[in-house]
């Protein structure tokens, strides 16, 4: 489940546009493998094994997406509705005109075009919930003949007990593995009727502008593998922009923008494999979601060479 909070200016419009937000945080208990997505149990219902006291910003896990376009002014006000813990945020990807920490309300400016994410300063913090993207477009954006559409895919490590696996500077403890599970915006699965595997809906002969962002607790990045597709990257991957390529990297805070044409033609099986392999600096794992090609087709899609 992702919630967005739209900046939009209107169309024509030469001035940049100013938006305020509230952001409500509360403490929650949830199933850390799939945190708010449906169907969403009650605490009392979820087992030992999954249980974990969470730190959720307007009650959704990846916290809402904040979307702006260059030039663009911020305000979010923060109310805390938490018993113990104060919080302070950081905004990648803008100019903060603030120098505190813990404020009730962060002002600033979108400053360049991007994916990126923001996120509680404190690593535990951040683990329990408090992260998303921040989307950054330009106002002329030399790739939007590439694409009809945009999703935005965060991937991020699962952890039960953050606060006792995380020290206060984000480092791994010992007795703790460096990674659990996986999850793809806010959804770990392994195929079972009880965690179905993330999927990816798209529609036959439609161009996806997919920006992939890095949410892992600690450096490390996904290797990313789509079956039977290649990716047109856009930049801050692995990979130079303007690849095409069938695997590419997407690091820890790190937005990486590829487009992606749904140019199969399946006739049973509609779903293709996503291989996301965490590469750590203890560890490899691999993990796996669907691309999903939905019923019905579309017009033509426009061509990378433009």
């Amino acid at each position: 489940m992702r919630f967005s909070i739209l900046l939009l200016v209107c169309a024509g419009a030469a001035h940049a546009a100013t938006m305020s937000e509230t952001i409500e945080i509360r403490n929650w208990v949830v199933d850390y493998q799939r945190p708010t997505n449906e169907p969403r149990k009650q605490p009392f219902d979820l087992g030992d094994n999954a249980k974990m006291g969470a730190t959720l910003a307007n009650n959704a896990y990846p916290a809402p997406s904040i979307e702006a376009f260059v030039g663009d002014d911020i305000e979010i006000t923060i109310v805390n509705q938490m018993l113990a813990q104060e919080v302070d945020f950081v905004f990648e990807g803008s100019k903060s005109a603030d120098s505190g920490h813990m404020l009730p309300m962060y002002t600033m400016t979108a400053s360049k075009p991007g994916t990126f994410w923001w996120h509680a300063r404190l690593p535990t913090q951040a683990a329990t919930g408090l992260k998303g993207a921040l989307v950054v477009r330009a106002h002329d954006d030399p790739a939007a003949s590439l694409y009809q559409e945009e999703r935005i895919l965060a991937l991020s490590d699962a952890m039960q007990v953050p606060e006792v696996c995380l020290s206060p500077s984000g480092v791994s403890d010992l007795g703790c593995p460096e990674i659990d599970k996986a999850t793809l915006n806010g959804q770990w699965g392994d195929g079972s009727n009880a965690y179905p595997m993330p999927v990816v809906e798209v529609q036959q002969g439609r161009c996806y502008r997919l920006r992939w962002l890095g949410m892992m607790s600690q450096p490390s990045h996904f290797q990313i593998d789509i079956q039977d597709h290649t990716v047109k990257v856009l930049g801050g991957g692995s990979a130079p922009a303007s690849a095409s390529t069938s695997e590419f990297g997407v690091a820890s805070g790190a937005g990486v923008d590829t487009v992606l044409c749904a140019d199969q033609h399946p006739i049973i099986n509609k779903d293709y494999s996503i291989k996301m392999t965490y590469v750590g600096k203890s560890m490899t794992k691999s993990f796996s979601a669907k691309l999903r090609y939905s019923s019905g087709s579309a017009s033509e899609k426009p061509n990378f060479h433009v």
